[in-house]
């Protein structure tokens, strides 16, 4: 039996809350440190995300 494994982000959240980015990150570490290859995966797409978020704050922060 195969199931489908999809990560939901509210991206706004994410940028706002150093409290949610640090979660996020925590979780995506403990997903690849798991000894299954698919919450590896996942972990770091979820990291990838993460690094998304932070380019685009920190885009957004810098003067014009």
């Amino acid at each position: 039996m195969s199931s489908d494994h999809k990560i939901v982000i509210d991206m706004d959240r994410l940028m706002d809350d150093p409290g949610v980015l640090e979660k996020f990150h925590e979780c995506a570490s403990l997903m690849i440190q798991s000894a299954n290859a698919e919450q590896a995966r996942l972990g770091y797409r979820m990291l990838d995300v993460m690094d998304a978020c932070l380019l685009q704050a920190h885009k957004e922060s810098e003067p014009e």
